[in-house]
């Protein structure tokens, strides 16, 4: 991931992007297990293109996603904005979906131009249930539930009711989810704490 940032740069970017994968695709299929990016190389892999110094965090995603989220009293019940109809791609035929990866999967159609049914409420509404943490029982017990969101939903989206998805792709669907955000706020955390160190020790010494 680091080499990938580097040739960005070498390239004349203005940032990087590495996003988890999505295991299921518009067929709603899985891969083979063997071919997901392990969650724990991807995680250090985040972590060593983010301690690189090669882009600040406003310039490297995820870490630009989850910036703007570290404040007091901040709530974030919902990954992303998928569920309100804010990410629509359409298709050379006019479908419309609430979000790129999900394009091609029918329940997921929240509109057609030509049928001028955009947005359609009972998708967008079953997508908001899906996705408020408040309905996710795995993130309950999670402290960083509300700066989290329960992370990018398009994994539980595509493997809910999904006969075609083995066990083990659900799973991995869920550790990917949980390592980018975690592995993502905590290093973010940790570098406001040491700025805010450094601050309290330059006025501790004036």
């Amino acid at each position: 991931m680091l080499e990938v940032t580097k040739v960005h740069k070498e390239l004349g970017g203005n940032s990087s992007a590495f996003v988890p994968l999505n295991a299921i695709d518009s067929d709603e299929s899985a891969p083979p297990y063997e071919l997901c990016p392990s969650p724990k190389a991807y995680a250090r892999g985040l972590r060593e293109v983010y301690h690189s110094g090669l882009w600040p965090a406003e310039k490297l995603f995820p870490f630009s996603e989850y910036l703007g989220r570290l404040k007091p009293g901040f709530q974030h019940n919902w990954g992303c904005g998928a569920p309100w109809g804010n990410t629509p791609t359409v298709t050379a035929a006019g479908k419309m979906f609430s979000c790129i990866y999900l394009v091609g999967i029918k329940k997921f159609e929240v509109g057609d131009i030509f049928a001028g049914d955009f947005p359609r409420r009972e998708v967008l509404d079953m997508m908001l249930a899906a996705t408020d943490i408040a309905n996710i029982a795995l993130c309950r017990s999670c402290t960083l539930r509300h700066l989290c969101g329960g992370g990018c939903p398009v994994g539980r989206f595509t493997i809910a009711g999904n006969p075609k998805v083995p066990a083990r792709i659900k799973k991995y669907t869920r550790d990917i989810a949980c390592v980018t955000s975690k592995t993502v706020i905590e290093e973010l955390v940790w570098t406001l704490a040491k700025q805010k160190r450094g601050e309290y020790e330059a006025q501790k010494n004036q």
